[in-house]
């Protein structure tokens, strides 16, 4: 039942925040605005990503309790920082390299103080020996969050575009954990898929929807990139992995791509 209560918690609260938020956007210049170089005639508010990040992180106390303290450092905060740095950027326009340097202290907190490394890399070379990568494990993780957070927020183009690619990769992710066992993980996959669903029904085309109300912002964009990262490094990395360090490629192919 428990469970139950957190889907719908979590549903009700992304949509709630994103109603909230959008009649305030305006207020803080949280806002897309329209021009002759956009399809959209209106301003839209770039508040989808805020929702989804608050919502999630409600979500997940209220399935773990008092032991969501042990994804303090290795999660909640990067992901903060890397959301906060977004809104500003949303907001006032932060240049790259000031994003990038946010990025990079992301990684740090995930990687030294979170300990959410990528070590190795499976079999990739020879079957049977696995690719160790030592004194480059953290350098290789904070360049991998670097593409994927980059290449999730290069591709929020299109309505819809860059959360259903997250969801499509949700659903890759919590297809293998199933498999795996690891009940825990698919339950906090399926809450932020929830999340994502609640936000997609604003920003998604679709009879009777013929134009995104909310877009998911700078912030929505590498919370997305950076949440798929972590999840992917915790279920290919340590003696509980459940699938190869290679794995999730699969599922990021096309905005990696792009």
């Amino acid at each position: 039942m428990s469970i139950i209560v957190g889907f719908l918690f979590a549903l009700l609260s992304t949509s709630s925040l994103i109603i909230l938020l959008s009649q305030h956007a305006h207020r803080v210049g949280l806002v897309d605005t329209a021009c002759s170089r956009k399809i959209h005639s209106t301003d839209i508010p770039t508040v989808g990503g805020i929702a989804i990040f608050c919502s999630f992180l409600f979500a997940m106390s209220f399935m773990h309790g008092p032991d969501m303290s042990i994804y303090l450092f290795s999660f909640v905060l990067p992901a903060l920082l890397l959301v906060g740095v977004g809104a500003a950027d949303d907001a006032i326009s932060i240049p790259f390299t000031h994003r990038f340097a946010a990025q990079i202290v992301a990684g740090l907190l995930m990687t030294l103080a979170g300990g959410v490394v990528i070590e190795q890399l499976g079999e990739i070379l020879l079957p049977g020996k696995v690719f160790e990568l030592g004194v480059l494990a953290v350098p290789f993780t904070i360049f991998f969050l670097l593409g994927l957070v980059n290449a999730f927020n290069l591709c929020d183009g299109i309505d819809g575009l860059a959360g259903s690619l997250a969801l499509v990769a949700l659903l890759g992710l919590g297809a293998v954990a199933l498999i795996g066992g690891e009940y825990r993980i698919v339950m906090e996959l399926s809450l932020l898929g929830v999340c994502l669903l609640a936000f997609l029904a604003f920003n998604a085309r679709f009879p009777g929807h013929h134009r995104a109300s909310v877009y998911l912002g700078d912030s929505g964009s590498t919370f997305l990139g950076f949440a798929l990262l972590w999840f992917s490094i915790t279920m290919s990395q340590g003696e509980q992995a459940v699938m190869s360090p290679v794995t999730p490629l699969w599922f990021f192919t096309l905005p990696l791509f792009d």
